[in-house]
C-alpha cells in the first residue's frame, strides 16, 4: 500500500507531487495463501524522476519500512510497484513496465480505474476495464475507504 506520497517529498532538487488516489482495497493473498489479508490502493504521482531512479526510491522506502525480500509473495509490511510510468514501454534486467502482471490482478486494475476509469494499456492499447472484466481470479474482498 503506497500511502506514502501524502502531500509532497523531495529527493535533492526533484520534486515528486501526488495528484490522485485510489480508494483502499481489502484482499485476499494469492499464491503463499496462508497470510493476512491485503490493503491495496493506488497513486497518480507527478515526478521529475526517471523511472529507474524512481523505482530506487521505492525500494529505498520499502527498506525503511523493513520490507525484506526474500521469499515471493511471502508476508510483507509493504510492496510498492511502479504499474505505469505514462505510456512509457520498459524492459530490463530491474525494472519492466507496464508491471508484468498488473492485468492478471483486479486488486491492481480497480484501484488504477479508480484513478482514470479510461486508462488503457500502452502496450496493447487495451482498456483497463476490460482487462478488469477478463480476471479470473477475484481478490478484492470490500473497500475499505474513500479517502484518508
Amino acid at each position: 500500500m503506497t500511502l506514502l506520497w501524502q502531500t509532497t517529498w523531495k529527493e535533492g532538487s526533484k520534486n515528486t507531487i501526488l495528484l490522485k488516489q485510489s480508494l483502499i482495497y481489502e484482499t485476499k493473498p494469492i499464491g503463499y495463501t496462508q497470510q493476512d489479508t491485503f490493503l491495496n490502493m493506488a497513486i497518480k504521482i507527478h515526478t521529475n524522476l526517471s523511472p529507474h531512479d524512481l523505482l530506487k526510491h521505492c525500494l529505498t522506502i520499502e527498506q525503511q519500512m523493513w520490507r525484506t525480500r526474500t521469499i515471493p509473495q511471502w508476508p510483507r509490511i509493504i510492496d510498492i510497484d511502479i504499474i505505469f510510468y505514462d505510456t512509457q514501454i520498459i524492459s530490463t534486467h530491474t525494472l519492466i513496465m507496464p508491471h508484468p502482471r498488473y492485468h492478471l490482478r483486479d486488486f491492481v486494475l480497480q484501484p488504477l480505474l479508480d484513478i482514470d476509469p479510461k486508462l488503457t494499456d500502452p502496450q496493447t492499447n487495451k482498456s483497463l476495464k476490460n482487462l478488469l472484466k477478463k480476471v479470473s481470479d477475484k481478490s478484492i474482498i470490500t473497500f475499505l475507504r474513500s479517502n484518508w
